[in-house]
């Protein structure tokens, strides 16, 4: 029998996806607050979440908040 917490692993990684996706609807609505929200929730579960960061940074970039040499 495996141990707990590996099954969570999973779990936390849908999760994230799920933030992720949110975000990406929210800020496709024009909801820009709700998105970095959805975001930072994603990140606090999963720091290396590859899809979120990515969208994250990019939205920052987008917004002018960090510059080509940052990103």
């Amino acid at each position: 029998m495996r141990p707990f917490y590996k099954m969570e692993l999973p779990v936390v990684g849908k999760k994230t996806d799920v933030c992720n996706k949110k975000a990406i609807a929210a800020l496709s609505r024009g909801e820009d607050q709700l998105a970095l929200k959805y975001w930072e929730e994603a990140m606090n579960m999963k720091d290396e979440h590859f899809d979120t960061k990515l969208n994250y940074l990019l939205y920052q970039w987008r917004t002018g908040s960090i510059s080509d040499d940052e990103l």
